[in-house]
């Protein structure tokens, strides 16, 4: 995570001062998200952090340095609002997400790809085992997903993986919904 208070996602993440963070990661994964928050910073008003420079190092590696937004995980305050912050926090997040996010045009001809047109990415599949799109439907998609999915063998498997389940990208102020970090595997 980029902003609020750090977890132990936000290893590869550094606040500086003048509220700026540098990330360093994998240089592919780092053009993801520097485009996938250009998209959202052109078609939307989405409170998101603005990619100010993205540099390419040695060994695949690579750094953004980015703008910082207000707010802590969403995630530690949500048990602590009342129903009418928890109603309007929820509105909130279908205005933005549902309509701003899905407002934004896509540039490539297939329906659903990473932010550069190609495969899509995300650090919990296997990306080299199998394809990964792009894809021209959401059928194939869909497909493709339970494919890859292994059935949960018991019951204490499934409540280990409903506990890992937190909103972690999403960040709140003042119990307001104030924005969204960590596009690194948006398409």
């Amino acid at each position: 995570m980029l902003n609020g208070r750090e977890t132990s996602s936000a290893r590869n993440a550094q606040q500086l001062p003048f509220n700026l963070y540098i990330k360093r990661t994998w240089f592919s994964r780092l053009q993801y998200e520097a485009r996938a928050r250009e998209l959202v910073a052109k078609h939307t008003t989405l409170n998101a952090p603005r990619v100010l420079d993205l540099i390419e190092l040695s060994g695949q590696k690579g750094s953004t340095l980015t703008t910082r937004i207000k707010g802590d995980i969403a995630g530690k305050h949500l048990p602590s609002m009342n129903t009418n912050e928890l109603e309007q926090f929820i509105i909130d997040f279908r205005k933005l997400c549902g309509k701003k996010i899905r407002s934004i045009p896509n540039p490539y001809p297939h329906l659903i790809s990473n932010p550069l047109g190609g495969a899509c990415q995300d650090c919990r599949v296997d990306n080299e085992k199998d394809s990964t799109g792009p894809y021209d439907k959401t059928s194939d998609l869909n497909s493709h997903l339970v494919k890859i999915c292994s059935p949960i063998p018991d019951a204490a498997d499934r409540a280990k993986i409903a506990d890992t389940s937190i909103p972690a990208n999403v960040l709140t102020h003042n119990d307001k919904l104030s924005g969204f970090v960590d596009w690194e595997f948006a398409g």
